[in-house]
């Protein structure tokens, strides 16, 4: 290093003296040059050890990190950094929103984290790598030792070649660089997985529209629509795998708009029903072999039904409905609990040429129970509904008028039901009239209770009967009833134009921010790995005295093509032996390096080599 005194100099004279001169000897420049030599060393020295100083701050600080980590996952507090698995970028510019899905958020996370440690860790390795360096150059080692630990430094692969080289020197110095190396790759395994964004479901409980809310159908405009929803309750009762969303067995209950957690109780209603007898039924015949059917009610009044044709075995045919009645004929009767038949009546069997035929009359209330049923709030699935007890034990019991089932107006609509019900191309009966096809309505009845008819059977009586209960025919009666709301409701499309609500679970999709234990364990073992490390790379050699140390550091900063070529020009024993060098192969340079040396004492003197002793 050239000083700023050195070259010829010149002292200007005193202002009060005319003639003045100093001629300074080489003494004196000598000690000049010193002054400013050892200001220069002193300052360097100071750098060394800051820099010592700034290596130790950042491996305590890699620690402390990784044991900050820890700490905050044990406590469980990075949970509870919540965010929406879909985030939307305004541009206003351009007038665009910019989705960000959960994944792009997650590599992004992935990306800043990793390019952080990147910086550290190389930050950690510069610093090391250069007080290393300045170690190495200060130990009285052989040439090749030095060369082995400061190559070291470029990588693993050179340490694979440094290990298979020979003559091996200095091994535990290589050791030590290639698991410093090691450490610093671990630890950039590590930090990509330190964190990770978790979806998981949020619970939260908030209000939902419903559908299928029974309402008053007496008011609403459906008799265009019964054409359809009848036809619909027929695909019901034949296939029982269809979807019926709201409608469970007699029940017509709440579902959801949308889909939500557990359970979510809505309001619903149960459909019931209660068939009478009569005390008395006559049948006149007329010209057309049709019949005349009155029936007289317990209260006296007779009520006569419009002609009709006998029935093939195992049919149902209605011949009257008023607001939530519905009057029936049945062949073979229906027994209550007791075997009775209710009221029936005989007539010619028209297939066979002697015998008669029995046909059992009744008429139907409709009824309609309130209630609160629990559905999946997932699936909209009935899962529990409060029942009444039901009754299995039903016997028949006279009607009183005609007007027993006009009081609840609210179920008027099942009147239009069945005077509006689509017909099937099946009849009633054999005599084939074109008003005696049996309507979806009939047949759905049929088909709950199990029965069926065969109408090119020519001895009908011979057609093989089911025998069914009242209660079966009054519960038979309460299906069809809330098929027939549910199926009105759907194909008219007010199903949806109801204002229920009920509060519900509902799941959204977010994430958390989770820190990973195992890679946080994982790299505080590597971090104090590697503050053990560098203390052991970058330590001041103990043979050297202070002064030694820091006229040696100012020799050399790092271990470029140029100052190698500057070193060796500063030791007369490094040029004797490399130039006694013939063939410059590895091997030969590397047994020509077997001699110590401290090359970072930058002197033409070996005197400063033959005194010193080190590692």
């Amino acid at each position: 290093m050239k000083s700023s005194i050195e070259g010829p100099y010149e002292l200007r004279p005193p202002r009060n003296c005319e003639y003045s001169s100093v001629d300074f000897s080489s003494s004196s420049l000598t000690l000049a040059k010193g002054l400013v030599s050892d200001k220069v060393d002193h300052q360097r020295g100071c750098s060394v050890t800051r820099l010592r100083r700034i290596c130790c701050v950042l491996h305590v600080s890699l620690i402390l990190i990784h044991v900050v980590l820890l700490v905050l996952h044990t406590l469980g507090l990075d949970c509870r950094i919540v965010v929406k698995p879909q985030h939307y970028v305004a541009i206003p510019s351009i007038n665009f929103t910019l989705p960000i899905s959960n994944t792009v958020a997650a590599n992004a996370v992935t990306t800043v984290v990793q390019t952080v440690f990147t910086l550290y860790t190389t930050s950690l390795v510069a610093h090391t790598q250069q007080l290393a360096l300045h170690r190495n150059l200060l130990l009285h080692q052989t040439l090749t030792a030095t060369h082995d630990k400061s190559a070291a430094w470029n990588g693993l692969g050179e340490v694979l070649h440094i290990f298979r080289r020979r003559p091996r020197a200095a091994i535990g110095g290589v050791v030590l660089v290639a698991l410093y190396l090691c450490g610093i790759a671990g630890i950039g395994i590590t930090s990509p997985v330190l964190f990770n964004l978790e979806t998981f479901l949020y619970n939260r409980p908030s209000n939902m529209h419903t559908l299928y809310r029974m309402q008053n159908l007496t008011d609403l405009p459906l008799k265009p629509y019964w054409n359809t929803a009848t036809a619909l309750v027929q695909a019901v009762g034949g296939f029982t795998e269809m979807p019926t969303p709201g409608l469970r067995n007699a029940t017509l209950h709440e579902t959801l708009s949308g889909q939500a957690l557990w359970n979510a109780t809505v309001d619903a209603v149960t459909f019931g029903a209660q068939c009478y007898s009569f005390p008395n039924v006559s049948a006149a015949v007329a010209n057309d072999s049709s019949y005349n059917i009155t029936v007289t009610c317990e209260s006296g009044e007779n009520i006569t039904y419009p002609p009709l044709y006998p029935l093939y075995e195992n049919v149902t045919y209605s011949i009257g409905a008023l607001g939530n009645t519905v009057t029936l004929l049945m062949t073979p009767p229906v027994l209550d609990a007791t075997g009775d038949s209710g009221s029936t009546f005989d007539i010619p069997n028209s297939f066979v040429d002697s015998g008669s035929m029995t046909i059992q009359v009744t008429t139907c209330v409709l009824s309609m129970m309130d209630q609160t049923a629990v559905i999946d709030a997932r699936t909209n699935a009935l899962v529990s509904i409060n029942r009444t007890s039901s009754i299995t034990d039903s016997t028949w019991t006279p009607l009183q008028s005609n007007l027993t089932g006009t009081n609840d107006h609210r179920l008027d609509w099942f009147q239009d039901a069945w005077t509006r019900s689509s017909l099937s191309t099946d009849y009633y009966t054999p005599n084939q009239c074109p008003e005696c096809f049996l309507s979806f309505l009939e047949q759905y009845i049929m088909t709950f209770l199990g029965r069926s008819y065969n109408a090119t059977a020519v001895n009908q009586s011979a057609v093989p009967t089911t025998p069914n209960t009242l209660h079966e025919l009054e519960t038979a009666m309460a299906h069809v009833a809330s098929a027939a709301a549910w199926a009105v409701l759907t194909t008219s499309g007010y199903y949806n134009k109801s204002n229920g609500e009920t509060s519900v679970t509902e799941a959204d999709l977010k994430s958390q921010l989770k820190i990973n234990t195992t890679p946080v364990a994982v790299g505080i073992a590597i971090s104090t790995v590697l503050l053990v490390l560098s203390i052991l790379l970058t330590r001041e050699p103990p043979s050297l005295s202070p002064d030694s140390g820091v006229q040696a550091a100012n020799a050399i900063r790092c271990n470029g093509f140029l100052e190698v070529i500057w070193l060796s020009s500063r030791h007369s024993m490094v040029q004797e032996h490399v130039v006694s060098v013939e063939d410059p192969s590895p091997e030969e340079l590397r047994k020509a390096g077997l001699f110590h040396v401290v090359l970072g004492h930058a002197t033409r003197s070996n005197d400063f080599e033959k005194s010193s002793k080190g590692e």
